[in-house]
């Protein structure tokens, strides 16, 4: 008796018969959904793979892919069958089938040599698949590892950093695979260079000259060949000053992509990037806002480690809080808590920009002045001064920061009730925010008779205010009122 098909099976059939393309994806992609219980259909996917018109065998391969392992349980010929594919005279064919092989895992490892010829195939896709593959089955080293040396030099970005990493997880590599990197190093494409100079410094072979590459690329015309430069040092576990140094000077590179990761970088190696805090310092006088904010990141990083030059980062940290750039403000205030150094003297120290003539700079600097983890005495004294030179919403904000450092309610009542009765709406709500914060519901005896002090606009909110108050005091009295 003949066992009913199954459903892979019959959509394996009905993928042999389409004759256009939309209805051979959608059964392509039916069959794929159903992952390896599709693996019954193996038999005809692989016989479509070696005897289908090339667009029914490209979608047979993706199929197979989709199963992964089961296909090759159900068709123990399978993996020939795939090899023999890698040389389709179709690049799709040839990619399907370099991503169908990398998805059996460490049982296809005996395709290695093989697939690692596709890695100087014509088509960018099918090196790129061919590459991928090559990093999910496990490889012996010795099958592939000059392959890899070689796609170093590959025109695509990505294939070439893909290339390093799978070289990279080889480390150790044998002499003769070093030797092949340290020619890339004297003679390879600048980018190429960069990438076996890590590769070789990573596996302490011609650190010297390595590291020479490195300097030479950071400096390099092209911002490619920099920046290639700058993603790789950030791996290294001892790097040379001279490298940090030219390293940090990319922090006011004119490419962006550069700059941002000359950041990242200089933050990665921490303690290794201390010897820059002189350059780092100068950059925070740089014009472009972006780059001062940058370097405030890495600043962060290497505030701990700064040893003898901690005080000149504190200061240069300080400074930016009365930056013109309001980003640029935030993040030094940020750096300043999260890194430890906003102590007694960046405090004392930040005190005269409370004299400066921007409002917002004074705004964000006492707002600062909120989180001081252990607030100089002089600082309570420097901002209740303050209050008296202060006007509108910073008033408030200097009012609440005071209440938040224990400043006494009875000092503070005066300057909020004065903004109250004042004429900035902003203000008015926020000193009446402020007061009911302090007071409560005794709030309402503190503004006994004072309503008709108040702008006509403002006096009807105040008023609310008071009998929400009220009733919070006394609910049983506020309803007898509403009653009458």
């Amino acid at each position: 008796m003949v066992a009913p098909r199954t459903v892979s099976q019959e959509l394996a059939d009905q993928l042999a018969r389409s004759n256009n393309d939309i209805d051979r994806m959608a059964t392509a992609r039916a069959l794929a959904a159903l992952g390896a219980e599709a693996a019954d259909a193996t038999l005809t996917l692989e016989s479509l793979l070696v005897t289908g018109e090339p667009p029914v065998a490209a979608a047979a391969a993706f199929v197979l892919a989709e199963i992964g392992p089961p296909a090759l349980d159900a068709s123990p010929a399978l993996l020939g069958t795939l090899i023999g594919r890698l040389t389709h005279q179709r690049a799709d064919v040839r990619q399907w089938t370099a991503i169908a092989i990398g998805r059996l895992g460490a049982r296809a490892a005996p395709t290695a040599f093989r697939l690692a010829e596709r890695l100087d195939d014509e088509d960018e896709g099918v090196r790129v698949a061919a590459l991928n593959s090559l990093s999910l089955i496990h490889p012996d080293q010795d099958a592939i590892v000059d392959r890899l040396v070689k796609a170093l030099e590959d025109p695509v970005p990505d294939i070439r950093s893909k290339a390093a990493e799978t070289l990279h997880s080889f480390v150790p590599l044998d002499h003769h695979a070093l030797y092949a990197l340290a020619q890339i190093v004297d003679r390879g494409t600048p980018e190429a260079q960069v990438l076996a100079a890590c590769i070789l410094i990573h596996s302490d072979h011609h650190v010297r000259e390595s590291m020479e590459a490195l300097y030479t690329a950071l400096e390099h015309d092209d911002p490619p060949v920099r920046l290639a430069a700058v993603e790789g040092v950030a791996h290294l576990a001892h790097v040379p000053q001279t490298v940090i140094h030219a390293l940090t000077r990319r922090l006011i590179d004119s490419d962006t992509a550069v700059r941002y990761e000359a950041g990242c970088s200089l933050r990665a190696l921490g303690a290794q990037a201390a010897p820059a805090a002189p350059m780092l310092l100068a950059a925070l006088r740089d014009p472009g806002p972006s780059i001062r904010i940058d370097t405030l990141d890495v600043l962060s990083e290497i505030y701990p480690h700064s040893g003898d030059l901690a005080e000149a980062v504190q200061l240069g940290l300080v400074n930016c809080l009365g930056d013109e750039d309001g980003d640029v403000r935030r993040k030094a205030g940020a750096v300043l808590r999260d890194s430890g150094a906003f102590d007694g003297a960046a405090q004392e120290m930040l005190m005269r920009f409370l004299g400066h003539e921007n409002p917002e700079v004074r705004a964000d600097v006492i707002e600062m002045l909120r989180y001081a983890p252990d607030p100089n005495p002089a600082v309570h004294t420097c901002l209740r001064r303050q209050l008296d030179k202060e006007s509108g919403t910073i008033r408030v904000k200097l009012c609440d920061v005071l209440a938040e450092l224990g400043a006494p309610i009875d000092a503070l009542t005066p300057a909020l009730l004065e903004e109250i009765t004042g004429t900035n709406a902003a203000a008015q709500q926020a000193a009446l925010d402020a007061l009911e914060t302090l007071h409560g519901p005794s709030l309402c005896s503190v503004l006994e008779g004072r309503l008709d002090d108040v702008a006509p606009g403002f006096r009807n909110r105040l008023r609310q205010t008071l009998d929400r108050l009220a009733s919070q005091a006394d609910p049983e009295e506020a309803l007898g009122e509403r009653n009458v």
